[in-house]
């Protein structure tokens, strides 16, 4: 009597691009990413236009409570008529945390970044507040495309 033993493939075959309906998961995930980058470029961007007490249309993406809150907390520190000249350095560090496939839990995005900007006095002194490095996490809605809140504290350094 002869034996025979059938192998399946473990991994399943991946369909040719013809034969795909949709984008791939890779496809999707690359998406998401840009999505998430866009966010956190643009949040950092108008951050430091807050600071530097500019107009911003923060509510076009970001939950109004968080929004509510940012302008809170800067409100005191404009109202004394100084403001900050932004200084976020060349580049930040982004790291996606969650599963971008995942269409019902949240993202977490956290940028690192060195704040090297400068207060600028009502009388008009420049005031150097050094270098610090700071963590930036944003809490990003399942579909990308707004920020549910966020959280803005310095980075320890290991002495």
């Amino acid at each position: 009597m002869s034996q025979f033993t059938f192998m399946a493939p473990i991994f399943g075959k991946k369909k040719p691009a013809s034969e795909q309906i949709g984008p791939s998961n890779d496809e999707i995930r690359e998406q998401r990413l840009d999505q998430i980058r866009q966010l956190a470029e643009r949040f950092t961007y108008d951050l430091a236009l807050l600071i530097a007490g500019h107009p911003v249309e923060l509510e076009s993406y970001v939950t109004a409570q968080a929004a509510a809150r940012l302008r809170g907390s800067l409100e005191p520190f404009l109202a004394s008529g100084d403001a900050m000249r932004p200084n976020f350095g060349e580049y930040g560090e982004l790291r996606v945390e969650g599963n971008l496939l995942a269409f019902d839990r949240p993202i977490h995005a956290h940028i690192e970044f060195d704040d090297q900007s400068v207060r600028e006095t009502a009388e008009g002194e420049f005031v150097s507040t050094g270098k610090r490095r700071m963590l930036l996490t944003l809490i990003i809605d399942p579909s990308c495309r707004g920020v549910n809140d966020y959280t803005l504290v310095p980075v320890a350094r290991p002495d």
